[in-house]
């Protein structure tokens, strides 16, 4: 584990008494354990330095030490993962995920948007998507692939129930159905 130097100016909230208090004056290491500090020993949540004897002086340790620590998430490195972020909590580095529901992209070969869950990102869409209705969307060992549907095959042209269309040359190609005629984003029976 790492020692942590740091110093304290103002209210401090220590994680072992979890509770916030106004700290004597600085400097000062919180500790859990003898193995975070980097002269003398844990006492009370504090660092604390011993005399020559073992005792604890009145000094508090880690004023002329110098850390290996993190002091902020800025001193932790950086991992590329789109629901986890690096904190530094008590001069220790780890991974904290991002609140559930942010979005975020896959991380694949055919990446995806989607949400972050538990630390996870999970594809909200379908990967390789181009929202073509005359395209096959796949995901092949080397990225998306868009395979054009065969000419002639029926396509959606827009949201009407009056619009058709026909796939050509990978372009979906639209007319109105007959007896029907669109007006202004509307389908009207034709006579009407």
């Amino acid at each position: 584990m790492r020692a942590l130097t740091f110093w304290v100016s103002a209210t401090l909230c220590f994680a072992v008494l979890s509770a916030c208090s106004t700290p004597p004056p600085e400097p000062y290491i919180p500790c859990l354990s003898d193995q975070q500090c980097p002269k003398g020993r844990c006492l009370d949540g504090l660092c604390v330095n011993d005399d020559a004897a073992g005792n604890p002086s009145d000094s508090i340790a880690g004023s002329d030490a110098t850390s290996e620590g993190c002091l902020t998430a800025e001193d932790c490195p950086t991992l590329d993962t789109p629901c986890l972020v690096s904190v530094c909590d008590l001069g220790v580095c780890s991974l904290a995920p991002l609140p559930n529901e942010v979005t975020c992209t896959t991380q694949s070969i055919c990446p995806a948007a989607g949400i972050c869950k538990a630390g996870n990102c999970l594809p909200n869409g379908a990967a390789c998507d181009d929202n073509n209705p005359c395209t096959a969307d796949q995901c092949t060992g080397t990225g998306c692939k868009h395979v054009n549907f065969p000419s002639g095959t029926f396509c959606q042209t827009d949201e009407l129930s009056c619009s058709a269309g026909v796939c050509e040359l990978g372009e979906c190609k639209g007319s109105v159905v007959a007896e029907f005629c669109k007006i202004a984003k509307a389908c009207y029976l034709s006579g009407d």
